[in-house]
């Protein structure tokens, strides 16, 4: 792509849609230093912390779900897209894209939308083996449309589908490629003579996971030598940290519990099990780094399309799955113990 030129990445609400954008931009501005890149998202979402961090400009517009939510829900989205119209049109005035590629949540409809109808090339990247309502929508005006999972093709409208693995983070990719260090340990509180167990349910927490580990945490403490990197999310994290330290006795905790972690290279790095959700990006990053782990689909995900995603890395051996009312303390702890004593087929789940 010719330098200089000025291209938007737009979607959001969650880190399954901003993390691949993150991605692609960084690639961008690796290959093409002059191009002029920009955001576009929803006021209450994850890109608000994620994008920024990562040094690019974003614009948040009001974004409103529409599936399910019935009259209600069909208003809001209607509202929000009008709100979103005079900002939009202003933006593109300003800036001037050369192209729009988005990654999909309600944050990219309009956005989408507004530049495709104003003659801007737009571009579709879907995560997920099925793609939601937004990219679903967005594909049919768009000329390109890049699938991760050959079965999204059929659900796609685009002039033209390429399937091509979901894009990684350099943070990721460069923890794929080097060993752990004692900073790495150091700044989450943990020992680098122990085994990690990361525990992770995307950018929100799940309460799911969260769960478990509150009950898992005293047995885990007492009666294993691991140690445990959590990331419950805000709204989980006062009560996960006081059940957690309850648990430990009056003795140091070994489970360290955050709202989000924003090192996920050396998250990676420190790892030797991983027990996460199903999303797509999540499955990019743990397939990238090449770990053990255990896999537990949200349950309400958008035509179950988690559950889909994971049983494309069980049905090859290089993941094991649980589903979500099935997890608890006691499967935790069970999973500890396997890689403890399955050592061959903990290997052979890190390079599948």
């Amino acid at each position: 792509m010719a330098s200089g030129v000025s291209v938007f990445f737009v979607g959001g609400g969650t880190g399954g849609h901003v993390i691949p954008a993150l991605a692609m931009a960084e690639a961008l501005r690796l290959k093409a230093p002059d191009a002029r890149v920009h955001f576009v998202g929803g006021r209450r979402g994850i890109e608000g912390r994620l994008v920024p961090a990562a040094g690019f400009s974003l614009t948040r517009l009001p974004a409103f779900g529409l599936r399910g939510l019935g009259l209600a829900g069909m208003i809001r989205f209607a509202f929000g897209f009008l709100v979103a119209i005079p900002s939009m049109l202003f933006l593109l005035l300003r800036r001037r894209p050369r192209l729009v590629v988005a990654t999909g949540g309600y944050a990219a409809a309009a956005p989408a939308l507004i530049a495709s109808v104003l003659g801007v090339p737009l571009w579709v990247q879907e995560q997920n083996s099925a793609p939601g309502s937004t990219n679903r929508v967005l594909s049919g005006r768009s000329e390109r449309a890049y699938a991760a999972f050959a079965a999204a093709r059929e659900k796609l409208r685009a002039r033209e589908i390429i399937e091509l693995p979901n894009p990684v983070r350099a943070a990721v990719r460069a923890s794929a490629e080097s060993s752990s260090t004692p900073q790495d340990y150091e700044q989450f509180g943990l020992d680098p003579d122990r085994h990690t167990l990361l525990i992770f349910g995307g950018s929100r927490g799940a309460a799911t996971l969260n769960r478990a580990i509150e009950a898992a945490a005293g047995r885990i403490m007492h009666d294993t030598s691991w140690q445990v990197l959590a990331q419950t999310g805000q709204e989980d994290l006062e009560s996960t940290r006081a059940i957690v330290g309850t648990s430990a006795g009056g003795r140091p905790s070994r489970v360290r519990v955050l709202p989000f972690i924003d090192d996920m290279g050396a998250a990676w790095r420190i790892a030797d099990l991983v027990v996460c959700r199903a999303g797509a990006m999540t499955l990019a990053e743990l397939a990238t780094v090449g770990r053990a782990s255990l896999l537990v689909p949200y349950p309400h995900a958008t035509d179950d399309h988690q559950r889909l995603n994971a049983l494309e890395l069980v049905e090859r051996g290089a993941a094991r799955m649980v589903e979500d009312q099935a997890l608890d303390g006691d499967r935790l702890v069970d999973e500890l113990a396997w890689f403890d004593e399955d050592a061959a087929g903990v290997a052979s789940m890190a390079r599948a």
